[in-house]
């Protein structure tokens, strides 16, 4: 019999796109429950060097932690810090959208892949955050994270400090690596301001942490990441970082749908070239 060595190699391609197609994304259920603690009553500004103008973008904001329930975490990787009862905690990195009370699901994903709120406020799907705000986040994550979960002022001076390096024009957040200088959450193109002491108190603590800020990573067993919604704030949540295998795989975990399909997949393609063995033969 005359041999079709096409055949097998194309049959095998199409079963690895329907293999893909039917992958699963890594996300997760979320519904917003509170921020808490944190300190409320702060007034953010923006302003813009082009028109020497100042405008006020929210009113009476509270800064804190976010509080979610969430639907329990699938096995993709990264995975969620949930407690006993699946709740999550997270900061916002966005200001120009809102949370809701009711469930959605969002995308879990590298900080480095969340879509970049810079200028517009709201997540820029055509870009995404810098490497350099990733590290500073992921820095300030691995100094202050714990403590940022102590006490309100903590609370809301690590959400103050996020949204700096988020939203600081990279002319002011990114002009000294080694030590940001110029990173400051009363003054610059974006800043808050707040007229009660527990509120300045927030400001002043989130500036302390800011001037001793590098783009260093200090703690390789955690990182941060993003949970993204296109119309909803995205969030970032402080968890463990994915330990590489021997191959040097620094992937996903396949989940048992993956490993089944794969097992069926290799199975397939077994009895095709047996059957061409025999074919071969006769």
């Amino acid at each position: 019999m005359k041999k079709n060595p096409a055949r097998s190699p194309r049959l095998l391609a199409m079963l690895l796109v329907a293999l893909t197609a039917t992958s699963a994304s890594a996300s997760v259920q979320m519904q917003f429950l509170n921020v808490s603690p944190g300190v409320g009553g702060f007034k953010m500004y923006n302003y813009k060097e082009s028109t020497a103008s100042v405008a006020l973008l929210h009113n009476n904001v509270s800064a804190g932690a976010m509080n979610w329930q969430t639907g329990g975490d699938d096995a993709t990787l990264p995975v969620l810090p949930l407690d006993g009862s699946n709740k999550l905690v997270t900061f916002c990195i966005e200001i120009g959208q809102y949370v809701t009370s009711a469930a959605k699901m969002y995308d879990k994903t590298a900080l480095t892949s969340a879509p970049d709120p810079y200028v517009t406020g709201y997540g820029n799907s055509l870009t995404k955050i810098s490497s350099e705000r990733a590290g500073l986040l992921g820095n300030l994550a691995d100094k202050y994270w714990n403590s940022a979960l102590d006490t309100g002022v903590e609370n809301a001076a690590f959400q103050l400090a996020v949204w700096e390096i988020v939203h600081e024009s990279a002319a002011m957040a990114l002009s000294s690596i080694g030590g940001i200088g110029g990173l400051n959450v009363g003054a610059g193109s974006f800043y808050v301001v707040g007229d009660r002491t527990v509120e300045t108190d927030a400001i002043t603590l989130a500036n302390s942490w800011l001037a001793g800020l590098q783009n260093v990573d200090l703690d390789p067993t955690k990182s941060l990441y993003a949970l993204t919604n296109k119309c909803y704030q995205d969030q970032i949540f402080y968890g463990s970082t994915p330990t590489p295998d021997p191959e040097g795989d620094p992937g996903t975990v396949p989940e048992p749908a993956t490993v089944i399909s794969w097992l069926g997949l290799m199975t397939t393609v077994g009895l095709i070239a047996r059957r061409r063995r025999a074919a071969e033969a006769a």
